[in-house]
């Protein structure tokens, strides 16, 4: 188990330095892309741009370059296997279509997580957040799943495991 999660206080100072300089989540999504491309492949999908807005999109980007930096030098240098991250999908999507409630749901999610903060920052920039209620509870469901399964998938290469 994790001894040494990632604390908010390191999730709000990456934050803090993206509203300084707004192309450093774009350096963090590019640094991302080079180590795990199948990663950010799966995040900008041709069937995720059919489904989701520019907004969210962007939204999930953002987030994952911020848990990206979170993450640095707590992962095995290895590339992540794109069945990893199906298999995580696929878990995510039946945990959450056999729930009855959602909100149980969430707290179970952030027990058994690794790093429950950067699971917390998904919950709170996704399904929490006002501007992306655009589309059904499901779709933005959909969009957080999507984006805790590149979580769980970049959890696997922790080091401490």
């Amino acid at each position: 188990m994790n001894t040494n999660p990632i604390q908010w206080e390191t999730i709000d100072a990456l934050i803090n330095a993206t509203a300084e300089d707004e192309n450093l989540s774009f350096t963090w999504l590019d640094d991302l892309a080079t180590h795990h491309l199948e990663l950010v492949a799966y995040a900008v999908s041709e069937e995720i741009q059919a489904v989701y807005s520019e907004l969210e999109r962007v939204q999930v980007l953002y987030l994952l370059s911020v848990i990206w930096k979170a993450l640095e030098g707590k992962l095995k240098p290895d590339p992540l296997d794109p069945e990893t991250l199906e298999a995580m999908d696929e878990a995510n999507w039946l945990t959450y279509e056999e729930s009855e409630d959602e909100v149980k749901l969430l707290d179970d999610w952030i027990d058994e997580c690794a790093e429950p903060e950067l699971l917390e920052l998904l919950i709170q920039g996704i399904l929490e957040e006002e501007e992306l209620e655009e589309n059904s509870p499901e779709a933005i469901w959909g969009l957080f799943i999507q984006a805790k399964s590149c979580l769980d998938a970049l959890l696997t290469l922790r080091l401490d495991q």
